[in-house]
């Protein structure tokens, strides 16, 4: 058996001389918590301490040894405070937050994370309608990354408030885009009583990073009844409803508009005309001013001037319609207030 000394490496026993090298071929440990101490050149020691490891952590000379240290106490600097908001004049208040490091402050101050945008449109079909018209289309939906990557998105397609089309449901690199089908319950179109003056079917998208920002977008499409103007010199009655809703059916432009209200503003010309107005009865009787005066032989039930009709637009939706008229044929151009 073979016995081997262990000689004392201090001062006392073992020495190396100035000039003479030492290599240390195998793993080295420094049992003492002060670590492995260097001169600095001036005669005094610099203790390296290597101890209370955190991840990311550099040794620093700092305070007198060289310790772990965040990276953003190198260089003789102190650790800068994410937590505080600036104080300068002129800058906008930012608060980087999180870790204490030169790498989160340069990205949250200079370089801020720019969250995802969306959007969500009605593709086809129009988003103006008049009851009746249950046409069904397609909505286009987009999301689009910006700095974090996307991670989940969710479209509503038949406007019930819950998302039923997820085009995104793990991290993807790029940005998503495309189109659903939608659908809509049947009451939005065509309601089951006359007296409804706007019904809506509302459509939504969120999308979301894997920073946890979130973008949201909504589209819509919204059903009205139209009022319309015509000039005639004819004179029509209540019993001439079907002539009046052929007229009015074929009426398009300025003349046959969407609305929730019987208030217009028209300025128009006449050549020994009556002057017609339909629209709902659900917005109430009307009150003309022409020329600048209040006239109440136009839009007069006592005189015949203002009658109901049951009328059935283009889309074959029934409501019951006023019919106000002029008292009279008129020639000439007219300013004409209707509320």
């Amino acid at each position: 058996m073979s016995f081997f000394s262990r000689p004392d490496l201090s001062d006392l026993q073992f020495k190396q001389l100035a000039d003479s090298e030492l290599h240390l071929s195998g793993t080295t440990y420094f049992i003492k918590t002060d670590g492995l101490q260097i001169a600095d050149g001036s005669g005094n020691t610099i203790p390296i301490v290597g101890t209370g490891a955190t991840d990311g952590f550099v040794l620093t000379y700092y305070d007198g040894s060289i310790t772990l240290q965040a990276s953003s106490a190198s260089g003789g600097t102190t650790i800068f405070d994410t937590h505080r908001p600036t104080t300068r004049s002129g800058v906008p208040v930012v608060n980087v937050s999180g870790a204490c490091t030169i790498n989160n402050f340069l990205e949250g101050y200079f370089f801020p994370a720019v969250p995802p945008s969306s959007s969500l449109s009605v593709a086809s079909g129009g988003n103006d309608r008049e009851f009746g018209d249950s046409t069904y289309g397609n909505l286009c939906y987009d999301a689009t990354r910006n700095t974090n990557q996307l991670c989940s998105a969710g479209v509503d397609t038949n406007a019930d408030g819950s998302y039923d089309c997820f085009p995104i449901t793990t991290p993807i690199t790029g940005s998503c885009n495309g189109i659903y089908a939608y659908s809509f319950p049947g009451t939005c179109a065509a309601p089951a009583t006359s007296g409804a003056s706007q019904n809506s079917a509302s459509y939504g998208m969120c999308v979301s990073t894997t920073a946890s920002e979130v973008s949201c977008s909504s589209a819509g499409i919204t059903w009205r009844n139209k009022k319309f103007y015509f000039l005639s010199s004819t004179l029509y009655a209540a019993v001439d409803a079907l002539t009046l809703q052929g007229i009015a059916n074929g009426l398009i432009g300025a003349q046959a508009v969407l609305s929730t209200s019987k208030s217009a503003n028209l300025s128009l010309t006449f050549s020994n005309e009556f002057f017609y107005y339909m629209y709902p009865t659900t917005f109430g009787t009307p009150s003309f001013t022409v020329n600048g005066l209040p006239n109440n032989a136009w839009g007069n039930a006592g005189t015949g001037t203002l009658f109901k009709i049951a009328y059935t637009n283009s889309n074959t939706y029934l409501n019951e319609y006023y019919v106000a008229r002029s008292d009279s044929r008129i020639t000439g151009t007219f300013t004409i207030a209707i509320t």
